[in-house]
């Protein structure tokens, strides 16, 4: 192990010491000034092993300058370092937010900040009052309250602090992978990865919604599961061309996948540049909340990891239009699709659809759409996504 890959270990823990401490203010405080004084330094021993690394200047410029330059992020890490070196301690706050969600879009939020002295209990029933006399039934039913609770840096106003640690510890990680491969060895797989890491247990307990529809609380969770490297693909899976693009393999998985089964998962695949699956998630909703949060969730998840595209396999019902006055779920159901989108960075989309056809116990699949580009009629579930794309290919 280099000793770069060994400091960016160290930091490392001190990243899973943030996020374990994340509601004891004082400790969060010095393992928030430990981890930003560490991650610096792994710049710091790169540069002193530059005499052995071939064309420094030119690997230096690739890996780091090119990734790196103009990134808010970045830049206020390194900033931070110095700060908490000469000046003491970051100005951090923490925040108590309540807002009306209803859509997929967080500019619709209707939000209220709460004060130490206020009880949260008073927003929501402010929010809750408001949202019946503002939305129309069909929206009401599929409405909640999201309270969160953030630490924020006051260099860093508009991003979780938590968050903005997570991907400055993944840009100087892949930086390191970039290095050892570039030198002819292998990354250390004693060093975690972002996704490792994660918040997702914080996530838990930082952000909550009440629904309008039962009026209950709801945190999001999830699940890991480890990629078992023993399995093979069972026969139906086998002989898939997988060098043709990934949108036409995950096409045909897609489909046999469902004629084997008659239904398919909802499935997100998110990939790097390489084209390898940095993240699989597979998710099942209750309602249309647990919908509008998902993809919200998960357009952050794709910013601070960094995605390069993603291919996303569902089914759904077709439905008469409800209107307003009427929940979606209340609204007639005529068919049945199943659906792969695809979003990349640049800004690309594709769609490939079927109508699916029961009779009896048989399953059928008609293709109805095949290889659409249109963005002006992406989903709308999808544009949140769309959106972080287009903020990591303008960075």
């Amino acid at each position: 192990m280099h000793r770069w890959e060994r400091r960016l270990g160290d930091a490392a823990h001190a990243l899973e010491n943030c996020r374990k401490t994340y509601f004891e203010p004082e400790l969060f405080r010095r393992n928030v000034n430990h981890f930003l004084t560490l991650i610096r330094t792994v710049t710091f021993l790169i540069a002193k092993d530059k005499a052995s690394i071939p064309k420094y200047d030119q690997w230096l410029s690739k890996s780091i300058g090119k990734y790196w330059s103009g990134d808010e992020v970045m830049l206020w890490a390194k900033e931070s370092r110095n700060v908490i070196e000469k000046e003491g301690d970051l100005e951090m706050f923490s925040s108590l937010s309540v807002a009306l969600v209803y859509s997929y879009f967080a500019k619709n939020d209707v939000s209220v900040q709460i004060s130490r002295e206020e009880l949260v209990g008073a927003g929501i029933v402010k929010l809750m009052v408001l949202a019946g006399e503002m939305l129309p039934r069909g929206v009401r039913a599929a409405a909640a309250v999201k309270i969160e609770r953030r630490w924020v840096a006051n260099t860093l106003p508009n991003h979780e602090l938590l968050q903005s640690m997570i991907y400055v510890y993944s840009r100087y990680r892949q930086a390191c992978i970039d290095l050892a491969q570039y030198l002819g060895a292998t990354p250390s797989p004693t060093v975690p990865s972002a996704e490792d890491i994660g918040e997702g247990a914080v996530h838990e307990r930082r952000v909550s919604y009440v629904k309008f529809s039962d009026k209950e609380s709801y945190s999001t969770s999830t699940k890991r599961v480890e990629f078992d490297c023993t399995f093979t693909p069972p026969g139906w899976l086998k002989n898939i061309d997988r060098t043709r693009p990934v949108f036409e393999v995950y096409c045909e998985m897609a489909e046999r996948t469902f004629l084997q089964f008659g239904n398919h998962l909802a499935m997100v695949f998110l990939f790097a540049k390489d084209g390898t699956v940095i993240q699989h998630l597979a998710f099942t909703p209750f309602d249309q909340v647990d919908k509008f949060i998902f993809w919200r969730d998960l357009s952050e998840r794709i910013l601070y990891m960094r995605a390069e595209s993603l291919i996303f396999v569902s089914e759904s019902w077709t439905r008469r239009n409800p209107g307003l006055s009427t929940p979606i779920a209340e609204a007639e159901i005529i068919g049945e699709r199943l659906h792969v989108h695809e979003i990349r960075r640049t800004g690309e989309t594709r769609l490939r659809s079927w109508d699916i056809k029961r009779s009896g116990d048989g399953v059928s699949l008609v293709i109805d759409e095949e290889d659409s580009s249109d963005n002006d009629t992406i989903p709308n579930f999808l544009v949140p996504v769309q959106d972080a794309f287009a903020r990591i290919h303008a960075l």
